[in-house]
């Protein structure tokens, strides 16, 4: 075992205008020994990707300034290969398609509990660092 300093340790980023939601989500995500950063929006959440390149990425899919079709194509553009989750309080079978098309790696409909959430955040951060969008 080397320096704890020195280990690697993956970056979840939980995207959702619901700042409550996310807080205790968060709250939660970190119990479990993960380091969460949140973002508000699209907006803050591209400043997180740039600055901190995030192992995965968990976003609301309506969001004010874009919603998830945005963030993923800004994804795409800026920091391709990490991966994102949706999660949405509609079960669109429509909606779930055209993310995934666009690239998300999964979709959740929300209320979201961290008891759904750990397991496919460790399923897609166990290979690699990846972005997981919810």
């Amino acid at each position: 075992a080397g320096d704890p300093c020195l280990e690697f340790q993956p970056s979840i980023l939980l995207v959702d205008d619901d700042r409550d939601g996310t807080t205790s989500l968060a709250r939660m995500l970190e119990r479990s020994g993960m380091r969460v950063l949140q973002a508000s929006g699209v907006n803050e959440a591209l400043g997180f990707i740039h600055l901190e390149r995030p192992s995965l990425v968990v976003s609301d899919c309506s969001m004010p300034d874009g919603g998830a079709e945005r963030l993923l194509r800004e994804i795409e553009l800026c920091a391709p290969g990490i991966p994102v989750r949706k999660v949405s309080g509609s079960d669109e079978y429509t909606k779930q398609q055209s993310l995934l098309a666009l690239g998300a790696i999964g979709y959740l409909t929300k209320p979201v509990s961290a008891e759904a959430l750990i397991p496919r955040i460790k399923a897609v951060l166990a290979p690699q660092s990846s972005v997981i969008a919810a």
